[in-house]
């Protein structure tokens, strides 16, 4: 996992992109898409994401309270709209699994491209009081050939859940609602799939 981060970490990219964020909120960033036009990839597998919050920092086995696994289920469906053809989600997780146990790495679904996702903050100290959660995380988009990154994006929002909170009081619903609004706005700088030639 650490290794898988590592490279997340090092994008030249998102490397300037944090350096112009500092510490304020609803900050938004994605990279150029000439790299993913000309790649176009079909097929993606979407990892299962990286906690890399200080909750997590200070219990490595799990952080509670930050629904990984909704992050990876709304960028599924997200690529599934533009267009894209993700991979089953239990399919990538036997092969992740099985990819860290023989320290493997890209391709290892066979797949056109993998979207790794960090995320580095979820704050919910403020759900109770403001019904607000902010997240903070890294998209990025990597060929799944040769490694090169196509596309990433980087997104820091306060989703705010007035509405959803008068009506849903449970406190795990109401991360899986922020995680859902967070993702498709982190994504919206992602282009639909163009049809290739053959599929035309």
């Amino acid at each position: 996992m650490r290794a898988t981060l590592l490279p997340l970490l090092g994008s030249p990219l998102l490397l300037a992109a944090c350096a112009a964020q500092a510490e304020k909120s609803d900050y938004y960033w994605s990279s150029p898409v000439d790299a993913l036009r000309a790649a176009n990839p079909s097929d993606v597998a979407v990892l299962p994401p990286i906690d890399g919050t200080a909750d997590a920092a200070a219990a490595p086995a799990r952080s509670p309270g930050v629904p990984l696994e909704r992050f990876q289920q709304v960028a599924y469906g997200v690529l599934l709209s533009r267009r894209y053809a993700p991979l089953a989600l239990d399919f990538v997780e036997r092969a992740w699994r099985a990819s860290e146990a023989s320290a493997g790495g890209k391709g290892m679904c066979g797949e056109d491209a993998y979207l790794r996702i960090w995320v580095a903050r979820f704050d919910t100290s403020r759900l109770r009081s403001h019904d607000e959660v902010r997240i903070e995380a890294t998209f990025l988009l990597n060929d799944g050939k040769t490694g090169a990154e196509l596309w990433s994006a980087k997104a820091d929002r306060k989703i705010h859940l007035g509405a959803e909170s008068e009506v849903v009081r449970d406190e795990a619903l109401l991360r899986r609602r922020a995680v859902e609004r967070f993702v498709e706005y982190a994504l919206r700088g992602l282009p639909a799939r163009e049809a290739s030639a053959l599929e035309r």
